[in-house]
């Protein structure tokens, strides 16, 4: 099989075996002054993540492959990932610690993030993809799904935290 025609394959299958099988949580929590965490729990169905893992591990770089002993199955959700994912929530936003999820139903990780400013934090609505599967069209602009915020403190020590949901495109 040719290299173009494997790639397609795995496109493919990737599209079809983690369709309605990723979730994603985040949960945000705001001190008073406008700080806090950000906590993002991404995992798939433990069986879809172990077919797509050897899918994955079978479609290895040939060039790369060890004749010796068989390459490593690629890890779908690394800490490595959840650091460089920090960025992706705004400006000052610093990883501060990931743990695997790993139960019989479902497989991810679960990271914690810190920030400075609730104003300068962006939520994409829209979860990332795991190591191995298609990835999102990157060109169309992920700021137009982010969710944004605004903060406001009071008098008397109250402060209010307001979400901006995205327009959403009616036109489709």
């Amino acid at each position: 099989m040719t290299g173009h025609r494997r790639a397609l394959l795995l496109v493919f299958l990737c599209g079809f075996i983690t369709s309605g099988c990723l979730t994603s949580v985040t949960t945000i929590k705001v001190k008073p002054d406008g700080s806090g965490t950000i906590e993002q729990s991404i995992a798939m169905k433990a069986e879809a993540a172990a077919q797509l893992t050897a899918m994955a591990s079978t479609f290895g770089d040939a060039a790369e492959k060890d004749k010796d002993k068989p390459p490593a199955p690629p890890e779908l959700f690394s800490e490595k990932d959840m650091r460089e994912a920090a960025a992706k929530f705004g400006e000052g936003v610093t990883f501060v610690s990931s743990q695997p999820i790993k139960t019989k139903d479902l497989t991810g990780r679960v990271a914690t993030y810190s920030f400075a400013d609730i104003t300068k934090v962006r939520v994409n609505q829209k979860p990332p993809s795991p190591k191995g599967a298609p990835a999102e069209d990157e060109s169309k602009g992920k700021a137009a799904d982010d969710v944004a915020f605004t903060f406001l403190r009071h008098p008397g020590g109250t402060s209010v935290v307001t979400v901006l949901f995205p327009e959403p495109d009616l036109s489709k």
